[in-house]
């Protein structure tokens, strides 16, 4: 075994229950059994490492097309491990990987696996006391807003209700309850939640604790945007159980099983996503309490009484984004500059959305417009930091804004006005030298020099370092000639690994 290929299986080892994408160049490979469950799945070519007895299962997919395979397996109900190259290829040795992030079905950040007006719920189950306890605490959270909720639920019954009314994509477990009587009642009635068991010490284990070690460990981030899980008591809501949920179709239909023709379809004119999935949770989580259900009463009563001021919020909530999951993607590390720039543009908004709940009477509006902040030192800093249409790779360069940084803005100058430098040089070297078809040249082996015709060799200025002799001339270098070349030729690189650092900082 190659000592990369050892590399590959240690770290196989410490992620047994997930495929792990091995970065090697420019592709994500897959060894072993990871690659032959990979390339059905996938319907990608299985190949092999070596030939004959020795032969090593392999497959493999582009990096920058790792996301649609990702989220493939991922909606499959397959965990990834994504094992990145930490140190420089180029250097001697082998090259350092590890495992940056693991992505599940109840962990993806990709759009185009997520529903825009639904949360992507994961969910701890910890049974209460021994099998046959009919007591549970459970925690759920959605990554991609920073929701965190947990509470106690009193039997098998009630489990099965509030988890279909929850619609985790995703159930963890400790490797005890895996095998808890009340998984299996769980699996026959939850078939498109996928169930994970969770490795962790202890046995008073709470749910918020095995989530959030659970999240902890495939994030690799310390998830400062979800904060501790918020009780919640299930008795404040009407109790909604299977098939309550099913027969007054509240959010799919009975016959085709879509949303199309169910109760939040019809009532569903939200103008964001937030928006949307908030009203999903009013839908399913309907109130109990008398001034609680007045107080959102007289709230919609004075917007449909109103309609100029109704029409005027849904305007001004159309170029509202989705801040809740633009915030998530920024904490966990995963953001881009257009992330930086929804924000900022969403925020623009507050201060007409205060003016216009400005004469509003009912309690909830007021307290939305007294509550709502629109952070001038956030949106300020991304205005001046971040060009008005980033591109969406902060990889790319072109991202931060000109006068934000000095340094940036020198080594963009001279990136801009190279050209320019070396025609200036030029014009100033044969003005001082007299030698009139002096040329600025450049190769890739020497770089940029100064070629003087033998003819005019005499005229050298002394400081002039001889680079290289040819036929007809001389060729030569000057300290401010090496210092420019050091400057333009890593110039772009530069501003590159300069923009992401100044990105991070903002």
């Amino acid at each position: 075994m190659t000592p990369m290929m050892a590399q590959y299986r240690e770290i196989k080892n410490k992620h047994g229950d997930a495929i792990l994408f091995f970065r090697l160049g420019d592709f994500y490979e897959m060894f072993f059994e990871d690659a032959i469950e990979a390339s059905q799945l996938l319907q990608i070519t299985l190949t092999a490492r070596s030939k004959g007895p020795d032969a090593t299962p392999m497959c493999g997919v582009p990096y920058h097309a790792a996301d649609g395979y990702i989220a493939k397996l991922t909606r499959l109900g397959k965990k990834v491990a994504i094992c990145e190259q930490l140190s420089d290829p180029g250097l001697p040795g082998i090259v350092q990987r590890d495992v940056i992030r693991i992505i599940t079905p109840g962990t993806t950040l990709d759009d185009n696996v997520l529903q825009q007006k639904a949360n992507n719920y994961v969910l701890a189950i910890v049974p209460a006391g021994l099998p046959g306890a009919t007591h549970f605490d459970i925690a759920f959270a959605d990554v991609t807003t920073g929701e965190f909720l947990e509470t106690k639920i009193e039997n098998e019954k009630m489990l099965i209700s509030e988890i279909q009314r929850i619609g985790p994509t995703e159930v963890i477990l400790t490797p005890s309850s895996f095998t808890h009587p009340s998984v299996e009642l769980l699996r026959r009635n939850l078939p498109q939640v996928f169930f994970f068991p969770h490795d962790i010490s202890g046995n008073d284990i709470s749910a918020e604790t095995l989530l959030t070690d659970y999240l902890k460990g495939t994030q690799k981030n310390s998830l400062e945007h979800m904060g501790k899980a918020e009780p919640y008591d299930i008795h404040e809501f009407m109790a909604l159980d299977e098939s309550t949920l099913k027969n007054l179709e509240l959010l799919t239909t009975l016959r085709e099983n879509g949303k199309e023709g169910s109760l939040l379809w019809v009532l569903d004119r939200t103008s964001t996503s937030m928006g949307g999935r908030m009203l999903r949770h009013f839908v399913t989580h309907p109130l109990l309490r008398k001034k609680e259900i007045e107080l959102r009463l007289d709230s919609v009563g004075e917007l449909e009484k109103n309609q100029q001021l109704l029409g005027d919020v849904r305007e001004i909530l159309k170029s509202v984004m989705d801040l809740e999951r633009l915030i998530s993607r920024i904490s966990l590390g995963r953001g881009s500059a257009r992330d930086l720039v929804g924000i900022c543009q969403s925020l623009l908004t507050v201060p007409k959305f205060q003016q216009m709940l400005g004469g509003c009477f009912s309690h909830l509006l007021k307290d939305v417009r007294d509550s709502i902040d629109a952070l001038p030192d956030v949106t300020g800093l991304i205005q001046r930091a971040i060009v008005e249409a980033p591109p969406l790779s902060i990889t790319e360069g072109g991202i931060i804004a000109d006068g934000y940084n000095a340094e940036l803005d020198e080594l963009k100058k001279i990136s801009r006005d190279g050209k320019g430098f070396i025609r200036n040089l030029q014009e100033q070297e044969i003005a001082a030298t007299g030698i009139s078809n002096m040329k600025v040249r450049y190769n890739k082996i020497f770089g940029y020099y100064l070629e003087v015709s033998k003819s005019h060799v005499s005229k050298v200025p002394q400081h002039y370092i001889r680079k290289q002799t040819v036929v007809n001339a001389e060729r030569y270098i000057t300290p401010e000639l090496k210092e420019f070349e050091e400057k333009v030729l890593g110039a772009e690189e530069k501003i590159v690994a300069l923009e992401q650092k100044i990105f991070q900082e903002i």
